[in-house]
């Protein structure tokens, strides 16, 4: 039986959210996790990756892969690497599912940050869907300051807005080469990550099996997700892409939990809960407005 398009692109997206779900789960394996080493060997492996494609699509060319790199795409990058880098500290700090919920609000804080940047319009669905998501939130922190990990959620918190930052960049520059950026984010990373291990005198030593599992971060979780999902998106409507894409926030606590029984809090799982419902929801009314009426 021959596979439609629909299909093709709802299991691209299911798998892109499934292969970015496993870097808490990563993380939590490893055997001396540091924030600024993962970052430097995880960034270094995405830099590699993609100047090695870059190279393979312009054919040993680098300077046509970003001569059209303007600002946007150094701003979008920076936009990228503050959010990486906030993640992953905040999976150090607080449990991989309040780290993965504050993220669900991902296209929330774009749409706010479109309306305030862009002055793109809000309708009364999208500002439902914000003070749900808030009341999500507001319960993740308050069950955060109780439990004394208000650093890493907050820091989850932040990382949501600079992936927003990203989004609204993206918006206002569609031309922009995503593979170029993605390489321009990799090096800023691995920079600061640098900076980080000299500044910190942690030293770049790591055993081959953290290594591996940051190169395992760089390749297929980093660049394969999301080459896979932008293979998925291409396919589909934006309003079941958004929530497909929310398959990495319910598998990435499900696989911490499987292998390692982290389990999130009841305030923490109500909280995701509503942050999840107030995307979902918004999607679904926006994909229900985007099709025709019937005749």
């Amino acid at each position: 039986m021959a596979v439609s398009s629909h299909q093709k692109g709802v299991a691209l997206c299911l798998l892109a959210g499934a292969l970015w779900s496993i870097s808490g789960v990563l993380i939590r394996t490893m055997e001396n996790p540091d924030v600024w080493r993962i970052s430097f060997y995880r960034s270094g492996t995405l830099f590699l990756t993609m100047l090695t494609l870059l190279l393979v699509r312009y054919r040993g060319d680098l300077s046509r892969a970003f001569r059209g790199a303007g600002p946007r795409t150094l701003l979008a990058a920076c936009f990228v690497s503050g959010a990486s880098l906030c993640f992953i500290a905040s999976l150090m700090l607080t449990t991989v599912a309040n780290s993965m919920f504050m993220l669900a609000g991902q296209p929330l804080a774009a749409a706010a940050l479109a309306w305030l940047v862009l002055r793109e319009p809000m309708n009364r669905s999208t500002w439902i869907a914000m003070l749900v998501a808030v009341a999500g939130v507001g319960l993740m922190v308050a069950d955060a300051v109780a439990a004394g990990n208000l650093l890493g959620n907050m820091l989850a918190m932040i990382s949501t807005f600079w992936f927003g930052a990203f989004v609204v960049t993206l918006r206002a520059t569609p031309a922009m080469d995503s593979m170029a950026m993605l390489a321009v984010t990799g090096f800023i990373v691995m920079v600061a990550g640098t900076a980080g291990l000299l500044i910190g005198g942690g030293g770049f030593g790591i055993s081959l099996h953290d290594l591996i599992l940051c190169v395992i971060m760089g390749t297929v979780q980093m660049t394969l997700g999301t080459t896979v999902f932008t293979m998925g998106a291409r396919l589909l409507p934006v309003a079941p892409v958004t929530v497909l894409a929310l398959s990495e926030v319910v598998l990435g606590p499900f696989w911490v939990f499987l292998v390692y029984g982290e389990q999130p809090t009841l305030w923490t799982l109500a909280g995701g809960g509503l942050v999840l419902a107030a995307v979902t929801g918004l999607a679904l009314v926006a994909g229900n407005r985007s099709q025709p009426a019937a005749r």
